[in-house]
């Protein structure tokens, strides 16, 4: 999992060496980022950004009650004392548009790569 809780994606993205690798998709007003770690389970997380501020808006993963990925949102990194906080993120349709279509096309890969 990305160590990436932080303020912004280029806090996330100063992380990067040579063993790290990110891949990076981009909605129309949200950016999604992931960090490939090898030895993780079979799921991913993927962080979640504003891409007009990049502000860090939280977190895609697996929840396995449901058997799919769902979005979570429920604190931030301040970003002088790097310490999580709860604050309010206000989301509109186009937004939550982004994030809800990148979860299905996650958890229909995801669907579609496990045997029958």
């Amino acid at each position: 999992m990305l160590d990436c809780n932080g303020p912004d994606e280029a806090s996330c993205l100063k992380q990067e060496s040579s063993v790290r690798k990110f891949e990076k998709v981009e909605g129309k007003y949200i950016l999604f980022l992931h960090e490939w770690i090898f030895d993780k389970p079979k799921t991913q997380v993927w962080n979640v950004f504003s891409k007009e501020d990049k502000d860090w808006l939280g977190q895609i993963s697996w929840f396995s009650q449901w058997r799919k990925y769902a979005f979570r949102s429920t604190a931030k990194i301040d970003k002088d004392s790097h310490v999580r906080i709860l604050s309010d993120i206000w989301f509109e349709e186009r937004c939550l548009g982004d994030i809800a279509s990148f979860i299905e096309e996650l958890t229909r890969k995801h669907k579609e790569a496990k045997p029958c």
